[in-house]
């Protein structure tokens, strides 16, 4: 195994590798992004960055470069308090968006060693017991892919993970989640709890009962959505904080996917509830120049929520005349959490009911569904295995680099 360092600390590399037990000629040190650029190539499988060397816009455009190499299958990025805590929220979200695996701030070059050594090697196994965590997914416009995104994320989350997951359809005025999962009639709906919810004494044991078993992924339920559309106006902030509350006491993870109108119950219960928010978009201009902030900037500060607060979700990637994604990150000025291409076939397997085969069987999608998981997983501190997809390098690498200063290689004596 070859292992590529950029960073500075000759301490913590000469560490790594005695407590490895490692060649020195598998290890290169670099102290630039150019000497790195340089070094770099198929021989090397591991590369383990310090932030030290990447502001916000220089990690994006790296990390979007690097993913084009057929190089490095593990990224690592140690980070520092050298940034204050918004840029270390934003390089975390986008270093985990891109396939890295964090190491966060706070430890010692021992416990760094040994966090990297189980991550590399798979001596370790570092799980931790976060709390539940409510996580809204909500569409800039109608009809983009944001229930295939939820659910996606929330079939891979429970993939990734030994946690408890639950997907809940809250769009009460066209849910779908029945019919694209080939289930006709289901027996428990968002109507049959609705009693429970306006007397406030639904109990987290009832909403378990009256969730829908993946029988193939035993750790995700699903909430099917409203059926009664005409009585979608009927549901109160009360009730849906009710519903949201009784889930987060049952699950691990709640994915909630709510409507791209923010003029329900539903959709701004889950908004005020919710630990994270993602805005779900796509590369049209419409979409997310016009819809997100008609929305998201005029009305999040409403309800009390920062429209930084929300984080961005690209769909239909792929598609002709698209925006890129680093477009629609400057416009939107929120920070990348993943992007999800669109496969050629899902209209015709939702309406076969088949969305499951379609977000579990391999096609691109279901990459990119795999690595958003990952990413919400990380950020809550998860580990999961990596797998990152990989395509042809055009060399615009030197562009980024700054000059050259040394670089260390250790050689076989």
């Amino acid at each position: 195994m070859n292992i590529a360092f950029l960073l500075n600390d000759e301490v913590l590399v000469e560490g790594f590798i005695k407590f490895n037990k490692l060649q020195r000629d598998t290890i290169s040190v670099y102290g630039t992004l150019e000497s790195l650029s340089g070094g770099i190539g198929q021989h090397t499988d591991v590369l383990i960055a310090s932030d030290k060397y990447f502001n916000y816009e220089g990690l994006c455009e790296y990390t979007e470069i690097i993913n084009n190499l057929n190089y490095c299958h593990k990224k690592f990025l140690l980070l520092s308090n050298r940034h204050d805590h918004e840029m270390n929220a934003a390089l975390l979200k986008e270093s985990l968006a891109g396939g890295w695996t964090v190491i966060r701030p706070g430890h010692s070059n021992a416990s760094i060693i040994n966090q990297l050594s189980g991550y590399i090697l798979g001596e370790r196994d570092y799980h931790t017991n976060p709390p539940n965590h409510i996580i809204q997914f909500i569409g800039s416009t109608p009809n983009i892919g944001t229930t295939i995104a939820a659910f996606g994320t929330a079939t891979h989350m429970a993939m990734q993970s030994n946690r408890s997951v639950v997907y809940m359809c809250l769009n009460l005025k066209s849910s779908k989640i029945h019919r694209y999962l080939g289930v006709d009639e289901p027996q428990y709906t968002l109507e049959s709890l609705r009693a429970d919810l306006k007397s406030l004494s639904l109990s987290p044991d009832k909403l378990r009962q009256h969730a829908w078993k993946i029988k193939a992924q035993p750790n995700l339920d699903v909430i099917f959505g409203n059926m009664v559309r005409e009585q979608a106006e009927f549901y109160t902030l009360n009730d849906i904080d009710c519903l949201l509350q009784a889930a987060a006491k049952s699950y691990d993870y709640c994915i909630v996917d709510t409507n791209a109108y923010w003029d329900n119950a539903a959709t701004i219960s889950a908004m005020m509830n919710a630990g994270m928010r993602l805005m779900v978009t796509t590369g049209q201009l419409g979409h997310f120049q016009e819809d997100v902030n008609r929305w998201l900037r005029a009305l999040s500060p409403v309800f009390g929520c920062s429209p930084n607060s929300f984080d961005l979700l690209i769909t239909q990637k792929g598609r002709s005349n698209n925006y890129s994604s680093r477009d629609i990150r400057k416009e939107t000025g929120l920070h990348r959490i993943g992007e999800i291409h669109k496969s050629k076939d899902i209209d015709t397997m939702l309406n076969q009911g088949k969305l499951w085969e379609a977000a579990t069987n391999p096609n691109f999608m279901k990459e990119d569904l795999a690595r958003v998981a990952r990413t919400l997983l990380g950020l809550f501190g998860e580990t999961t295995s990596q797998r990152t997809d990989r395509r042809t390098w055009l060399e615009t690498m030197h562009g980024l680099l700054k000059p050259a200063d040394r670089r260390i290689s250790f050689v076989r004596k």
